[in-house]
């Protein structure tokens, strides 16, 4: 057991750290709250992080990062929207290898910092504030992600992990954290088709975060996702502010754009309208000798104005995931509990007659799923649950005889899984061998997608056939794949070169499968056919030929574990 494990939910804009406490969760306290800004602030006389870098920002905006999210583990080459993300960001961001880089200004110098850095930082404070609760140096951490966040995004928010000194056992999907909270994993089945479909809607500060997930035996499958950074509880608490302002612009002299002290007035006027309005059928808002009547109505339409907006995302990430508003039996709201309440009446009546979760706070549901996680591994969470688990997409493999797709981890598998595979030279001292990974159902890799490619290099000159190389995939829990090269001979781990192809979205992965059942009775033939050209030698389980006569050797050949067999080009 890794002892005490402790929960962090990395959010858009704040991030907290909790634990399992007594069949509960426990909050840390940093800085007088239980939640800290996710920003870093680099000044000529040292580093700040959390509320007093935020603090920056009007000050020292170029060296004050924050919403590294947008930006951490992604690519210039795979991610087209990227470049508008950065252009969003106050302070400098350059390329350095594909990737991008935080340039900031001390001490006359330009420093380099890159979002993995960042994030540690946040990571480290966060550490602190469970090292004085325990009163003693804890590492281990579950870790909440977005569910659209790819290998490349993962890796990264792990990597940031290591950097600030933690072992992060597990990266759970935030839609998946919000589920275990509210123990849908747990519900008992009562019937032959047990797997039900969930909306997850997650109200950021900045953004909204949209996710359909099925859930099936402890199961979690993301079916579809969207987000929009034009919206936001933000939105909903501006929302009347904004109006006013705009309806006193058009008759005032008053820029309230330039006048911060006249802003700042008729923001806290508003504020009390909104007060008086929770309990009243009007208030009137007096500014600059004019007068503004607000009726809850005005005000429930400007917030239904804001919901409308999303409405496209639901009804889309509905599609993505091939389902009616009839499939949908839950409904999980997680944000700040203030803005939820602004928007919450829109979705119920949207998405009338579902079951809609409260008991779980709708700030706190997150952070109390991976708190659960931490709790299964410490070994407390009982002997009746086992924990949330969530799947592969799609079925992973390599390249056989014939242009066959031979499975190493097939789709709907529970994560982690590994799978050894063992190839060997056609050559005589062959120094190099090249080994490409293809995820999706066909059973020809020319009809599925190519995952990634490994150069295998360096090998040790030997008889064709003499040298075998065990290569282990590993699909961790977080659904990164790892693959590890070894020399059986001398047991010697083989460094390689690697590169993946952009991440397949959902209706890549829908398409993919649809694809697969349209074809079946096509692609079974024609496979049939080329074992027709084996006819009398061993095949392994998946009809794939696996021994040939003597002499024998053709491309593409790889190692079959029950024979002991392999010749690959």
């Amino acid at each position: 057991m890794p002892g005490t494990v402790i929960a962090i939910e990395i959010g858009e804009t704040y991030s907290r750290v909790g634990a399992p406490v007594n069949s509960s969760m426990e909050v840390f306290v940093i800085d007088g709250q239980r939640q800290i800004p996710n920003y870093v602030a680099y000044t000529d006389h040292g580093m700040l992080v959390g509320q007093e870098a935020k603090d920056q920002a009007q000050i020292n905006p170029k060296n004050t990062i924050f919403g590294v999210r947008r930006i951490i583990g992604r690519r210039f080459s795979t991610g087209p929207s990227l470049q508008s993300d950065i252009d969003s960001l106050p302070y400098d961001v350059v390329i350095q290898g594909d990737k991008p880089i935080i340039k900031v200004h001390i001490n006359g110098q330009d420093k380099f910092i890159t979002p993995e850095e960042a994030q540690a930082e946040v990571l480290k404070k966060l550490n602190t504030a469970a090292n004085e609760y325990y009163g003693q140096e804890v590492r281990s951490t579950i870790v909440t992600v977005p569910a659209y966040f790819d290998d490349n995004q993962r890796q990264a928010t792990k990597d940031a992990g290591v950097i600030a000194g933690l072992n992060i056992l597990r990266l759970v999907n935030e839609p998946t954290a919000a589920a275990i909270a509210h123990k849908i994993d747990r519900r008992e089945c009562t019937s032959w088709d047990c797997e039900e479909f969930i909306v997850v809607y997650n109200l950021g500060e900045k953004h909204v975060d949209i996710t359909v997930s099925s859930i099936e035996m402890g199961v979690f499958e993301i079916m579809g996702t969207a987000n929009d950074r034009s919206i936001g509880g933000r939105k909903y608490e501006d929302s009347l502010l904004d109006y006013v302002a705009g309806e006193f612009q058009k008759s005032s002299n008053v820029d309230l754009e330039t006048n911060s002290g006249a802003f700042e007035s008729l923001k806290e006027k508003v504020g009390k309208a909104e007060e008086t309005l929770s309990a009243n059928t009007s208030a009137t808002i007096e500014f600059e000798g004019m007068s503004l009547s607000i009726t809850p109505d005005r005000l429930q339409s400007l917030h239904k104005s804001i919901f409308d907006q999303s409405v496209k995302h639901l009804e889309a990430v509905l599609k993505e995931a091939k389902l009616q508003e009839t499939n949908i039996s839950h409904v999980i709201i997680t944000g700040n509990t203030t803005q939820v309440a602004k928007m919450q009446p829109f979705l119920e009546a949207f998405l009338d007659d579902k079951e809609f979760h409260s008991v779980v706070p709708s700030d706190q549901a997150v952070l109390r799923g991976a708190a659960m996680q931490a709790e299964i591994f410490m070994g407390d969470a009982g002997s009746d649950w086992v924990g949330a688990f969530d799947v592969s997409v799609l079925s992973l493999g390599i390249e056989t005889n014939g242009g066959l797709f031979k499975t190493l981890i097939r789709r709907n598998t529970v994560m982690p899984k590994r799978s050894v595979v063992n190839v060997t030279t056609i050559n005589g001292n062959q120094s190099k061998i090249v080994l490409n990974i293809f995820q999706g159902e066909r059973p020809f890799v020319a009809s599925n997608k190519l995952y990634g490619t490994f150069n295998i290099t360096n090998l040790p000159p030997r008889p064709a056939g003499e040298l075998i190389v065990e290569i282990t995939f590993d699909l961790d829990a977080n659904g990164i794949l790892s693959v590890i090269a070894r020399e059986l001979e001398s047991g010697k781990k083989i460094v390689f070169e690697s590169s993946y192809q952009p991440q397949l979205g959902h209706d890549d992965i829908d398409n993919i499968i649809m694809d697969a059942e349209t074809h079946a009775e096509a692609d079974g033939k024609k496979r049939a056919a080329i074992n027709e050209n084996f006819l009398g030698e061993d095949r392994d389980e998946f009809g794939i030929v696996v021994a040939l006569r003597e002499g024998e050797r053709p491309r593409g050949w790889y190692w079959d574990e029950d024979l002991g067999v392999a010749y690959m080009k």
